[in-house]
């Protein structure tokens, strides 16, 4: 079956080597298999796109594409060779103009199973109609700005101009874990009234690349930049990150512990999200829309002015991982010995009911992953 490589990359025919390559970098981002396990669509289409880059980057190569589209030209459906005049200015299209298009793709495909380029322009169509739901979502929010408590800050200087922000959690008791009726609910979730006795501060937002590499002196990233979390780091890291914050003082910094991340997570809510029962890729970085950590902040924070407690990635917390306890408990810390520790929060490669406030995680103390980083919490001096 001839595929027209233009076509995949959505380019003129005249495109230079220059053109080509940003068409490919830019699809290759969101069809990598990497950030598409087990998507045999995004490995069909990855695997297209370097046959594409390989044949138009190749003089010889694409003479003989070019020759083989003129032969082929009679051959295409209508449908397809429409998409591409399209396909060029898809984020300028219309809701129902894109539903249009989507119609008339299914129909090319109903007519013709094996023309593979309507197949690949229903699914730009469709993902166009997507970020327009999106977008139309993010709009109407704007009139809906949630309102965050105004809560006692404090601030640590790492040098600079690099500070980590630290907002203060008053102590209160709440229901941790989940109801056996709420969606989603998995059995070491056990839901018992805990009780948080001190106040505490808990980090703003996740620790970024920039704070981390102030005060270690390298980056572990993968995806770097530096208001994004800090990645690829595993319990036993963090603890020298906070070792060194604490530079031999009681300056208190720490892991939040299990207890502590679920209450500040809630922010005074009992549904499955501080935002509700439900929740979208309008309200954090999840459910595998973005797929790669965004900058922390990037969404509105909870009622306690906390940011990304749902998403982006996931947060190591001081527990061992292990049962919860039969009844109320004040101030619990998890059990005293274990073989995973406790992360929170859900990521930017997860479902979204994997981003509940109640979900707990967990992993050997020197696991490491792009998709998970920290918070700090420091307790305050007397």
């Amino acid at each position: 079956m001839f595929l027209n490589y233009y076509e995949i990359l959505g380019i003129k025919p005249g495109a230079n080597i220059t053109s080509i390559k940003l068409a490919f970098n830019k699809l290759a981002m969101l069809y990598h298999p990497d950030r598409n396990p087990g998507d045999p669509f995004a490995e069909e289409m990855m695997k297209n796109l370097n046959q594409a880059l390989r044949t138009l980057s190749d003089n010889r190569l694409r003479k003989d594409h070019d020759e083989l589209i003129l032969k082929n030209s009679a051959k295409t459906t209508p449908d397809a060779e429409n998409h591409f005049k399209a396909g060029a200015s898809l984020a300028d299209l219309k809701i129902a103009d894109l539903q249009k298009l989507i119609m008339e793709y299914s129909a090319a495909i109903e007519s013709n199973p094996n023309d593979a380029s309507a197949y690949l322009n229903r699914a730009a169509a469709y993902r166009a109609l997507f970020d327009l739901d999106i977008a139309k979502a993010r709009e109407i929010n704007k009139s809906k700005k949630r309102k965050s408590k105004k809560a006692k800050e404090e601030l640590i200087d790492l040098g600079n101009g690099i500070q980590l922000e630290l907002v203060l959690i008053l102590a209160g008791v709440f229901q941790m874990g989940s109801d056996p009726s709420d969606e989603g609910h998995n059995d070491d979730e056990s839901a018992f009234e805990a009780t948080i006795s001190k106040p505490f501060y808990l980090g703003k937002h996740q620790v970024t690349q920039a704070q981390w590499e102030m005060v270690m002196g390298f980056n572990p990233s993968k995806t770097k930049g530096s208001k994004l979390p800090v990645t690829n780091v595993s319990w036993n890291d963090c603890q020298l990150f906070i070792h060194r914050l604490n530079n031999g003082s009681e300056q208190g910094i720490r892991l939040p512990t299990e207890a502590e991340w679920e209450f500040a997570c809630r922010a005074g809510t009992t549904t499955s999200f501080s935002f509700g029962e439900k929740i979208t890729t309008v309200d954090a970085n999840c459910d595998y829309k973005i797929r790669k950590p965004v900058d922390v902040g990037s969404y509105e924070p909870n009622a306690f002015g906390l940011y990304d407690m749902h998403g982006n990635v996931f947060e190591w917390c001081n527990d061992w991982y292990g049962d919860y306890p039969p009844g109320r408990s004040t101030d619990p810390q998890g059990p005293k010995i274990g073989k995973d520790r406790v992360m929170r929060g859900g990521s930017f490669c997860v479902k979204a009911s994997s981003v509940r406030s109640a979900l707990r995680n967990s992993a050997p103390p020197d696991f490491k992953s792009n998709d998970l980083g920290f918070r700090i919490a420091q307790t305050p001096s007397l």
